[in-house]
């Protein structure tokens, strides 16, 4: 899932920025939900590879496919796409992004030939989305304090609709 993967991003960017080193961080997203559509069966080849750069330095690395990036949209200062995707294959996942995360990692981005893209590009996350579930059950999801502000206060038991299933749930702060 695509917004699974952007969840996680999320995460980790988060991890990254109160406990790492963000200006010397790259992480790499592969999720390509492109496996339904006909054409790609008929005609595959890689999807162009998007790098984005964050306002806290961290590099994020990827396939804009779905929602990927959709929850990080709000923190992307640039964003480029890399221009050799009329050789791509679809081994380009081991043949080209694999060597531009290397570059990354080692400072050389100015080697590589990127074109600037816009962020209009990235979706929008509708609505609210199932994020993650973890090894517990606990469902975390999208829904912001702000969403939740006046409706129920924290650690209140509250009723919440997941894909026509009603369930119990315990609104806590994270």
């Amino acid at each position: 899932s695509t917004i699974h993967a952007s969840y996680i991003v999320r995460q980790l960017i988060e991890t990254e920025s109160r406990m790492g080193r963000p200006e010397e961080t790259v992480i790499y997203v592969q999720t390509d939900a492109r496996s339904e559509s006909a054409d790609v069966r008929e005609s595959p080849k890689g999807a162009p590879l998007y790098i984005n750069r964050l306002s806290n330095g961290i590099f994020v690395v990827g396939t804009n496919a779905g929602y990927t990036f959709s929850l990080i949209k709000d923190q992307i200062a640039e964003l480029f796409t890399y221009g050799m995707q009329s050789n791509a294959t679809q081994f380009s996942a081991r043949d080209v992004y694999a060597r531009t995360c290397a570059y990354l990692m080692d400072y050389m981005e100015d080697e590589l030939e990127f074109d600037e893209a816009h962020s209009s590009t990235i979706l929008e996350l509708p609505n609210h989305r199932v994020g993650h579930v973890d090894v517990f059950g606990n469902i975390q999801t999208t829904i912001t304090v702000e969403d939740v502000r006046g409706h129920v206060e924290l650690h209140q038991q509250t009723e919440v609709n997941v894909n026509g299933h009603v369930l119990h749930a315990t609104y806590l702060p994270h």
